[in-house]
């Protein structure tokens, strides 16, 4: 899965991404990088297809923050 290189947040130096649950919270989650290029990560694991993944602003989220989808 490809995603915007803004969607990945280093948690202890490994990658993961904030999931929208259906209430509009956040949840961070492991992923696995299969390689980045100038604008895209290639995502090999961690996100199930129809998961809604924040792209901006990650590094102001924490667990259980609500976002707003545009």
């Amino acid at each position: 899965m490809a995603l915007p290189s803004t969607a990945i947040f280093q948690k202890e130096g490994k990658p993961a991404v904030w999931i929208v649950k259906d209430d509009g919270t956040v949840e961070l989650r492991a992923v696995v990088v299969e390689r980045y290029d100038s604008e895209r990560a290639y995502v090999a694991d961690g996100v199930r297809t129809g998961e809604r993944v924040v792209t901006a602003g990650v590094h102001r989220l924490a667990t259980g923050d609500k976002v707003k989808l545009l």
